[in-house]
């Protein structure tokens, strides 16, 4: 049957967001992301 869409979408963030210190770039934009967003509403 394959993967399911919860399942993708589930790899999908893990692969874009990897848990951990070894991936700092991803948290990084994470935050750049959230501070401009939140700086718009302001």
């Amino acid at each position: 049957m394959g993967l399911t869409r919860i399942q993708l979408e589930g790899i999908n963030i893990i692969v874009r967001f990897p848990m951990g210190p070894s991936s700092p770039n991803a948290k990084t934009e994470h935050y750049r992301k959230s501070h401009r967003i939140s700086r718009h509403n302001k």
